[in-house]
């Protein structure tokens, strides 16, 4: 940090240092990863467990945090999206007022990414910044939400719900990730991910697109349980992680990241979607964008709809017939993107670019999904 001083104007320049880990380490209810749980000034921690998962795993997880020098608490808390809002983070900073976490002590998160969103937040506000960990047990949460440094709740205003539209950039101190969690998910919850890790593959990783076409529908039976499973999560996190360990404040806002989240927040809030078949849709409308443009050809456009489709995972929705949804779907990213549209697209299976389309443009895209979807697809032409 530096002060400078001129004509009564002070001025200071500081750069903000944060170290956090994401470590894959299975098998955790076995084995308590207690050098990573107990590498912290933490006397106290306060875990928070999603309803959910204390029904299924919440003696052992208790049992484990048991075995850390320390006192620890926990609290059960029911979540989804509808309930991501400022009562559940309110309810969080009571329990740790009663159980009297001091300024060094943690927050701990095991559950999927909505909860992560509701600990997180809650350790940002709690005495401006208070420690946390993270231990995502939904393959979501494992790949994409576990992973990063934001966190937000909704926002309702007036009768409407804005999604994750107040929060923060509060890093974990360690996200320790677990593909055992996901034994007990049901399908649905894997394709979820499985649309979060095509993200990856389709912008920056074309090997990465090729494993989920050879096993990606095959990791939907198998829970991601094995060597396959690990191999392709452990590209999607290095993906993810190589993009924000270049800006994990978000001061670029034109991100591939973004990729399928584009109109995906309003599609989430207006129809209750959950975020994986929703980023499949804003994708598939993406990559259908792309091919109208020339970007990508027929084989790859067919390929990248295919595996969607292959996965479980929708392409389409009929809300993408309403020009004024996508119009007030677009108005939304410009806002979140400082007046720009930064709409991330494929130029190629594994690689990205960047562009500004009116609402003419994506309603004839959102045309060519729907022939996907009813299964009537034909090139496209004018």
């Amino acid at each position: 940090m530096t002060l400078s001083y001129e004509s009564n104007q002070w001025t200071v320049d500081a750069w903000r240092r944060f170290n956090y880990s994401v470590v894959l380490r299975p098998g955790i209810l076995d084995s308590p990863p207690l050098d990573l749980l107990g590498q912290s000034e933490a006397k106290r921690r306060l875990v928070v467990i999603d309803g959910q998962v204390d029904d299924i795993y919440g003696e052992r997880i208790r049992e484990m945090f048991a075995a850390l020098d320390g006192e620890f608490s926990t609290l059960t808390v029911r979540t989804s999206e509808g309930l991501k809002e400022r009562g559940l983070v309110d309810e969080i900073h009571g329990a740790t007022l009663e159980f009297g976490l001091a300024r060094r002590d943690e927050l701990v998160a095991v559950g999927g990414g909505v909860l992560m969103d509701l600990v997180g937040v809650a350790a940002a506000e709690l005495r401006k910044e208070t420690p946390y960990v993270v231990i995502p047990t939904t393959l979501v949460g494992q790949v994409d939400a576990g992973v990063g440094s934001k966190r937000a709740i909704n926002f309702r205003w007036k009768g409407a719900l804005k999604k994750s539209y107040v929060g923060d950039f509060h890093p974990p101190r360690v996200s320790i990730v677990d593909p055992a969690f996901l034994g007990t998910l049901e399908p649905d919850e894997i394709r979820a991910g499985l649309s979060e890790i095509k993200k990856v593959a389709e912008m920056i990783d074309a090997d990465l697109f090729g494993l989920l076409e050879k096993h990606g529908a095959e990791l939907i039976d198998t829970q991601f349980q094995g060597p396959m499973g690990d191999d392709i999560m452990r590209s999607a996190i290095s993906g993810i992680l190589q993009w924000l360990a270049s800006d994990l404040w978000d001061q670029n806002l034109k991100r591939w990241p973004d990729y399928g989240h584009t109109i995906s927040p309003l599609l989430e809030m207006e129809t209750g979607m959950t975020h994986g078949p929703a980023v499949a849709i804003c994708a598939s409308l993406s990559a259908a964008i792309s091919h109208r443009r020339n970007y990508i050809g027929q084989e790859s456009f067919e390929r990248m709809l295919g595996l969607t489709l292959r996965l479980g995972l929708p392409v389409w929705h009929p809300l993408l017939g309403d020009p004024d949804f996508i119009r007030r779907a677009i108005e939304s990213a410009v806002q979140l993107r400082n007046g720009d549209q930064n709409w991330p697209v494929p130029l190629a299976i594994g690689h990205h670019g960047f562009i500004e389309a009116s609402a003419s443009e994506v309603s004839k895209a959102a045309q060519l999904a729907q022939r996907v979807h009813e299964g009537n697809y034909q090139p496209w032409n004018e």
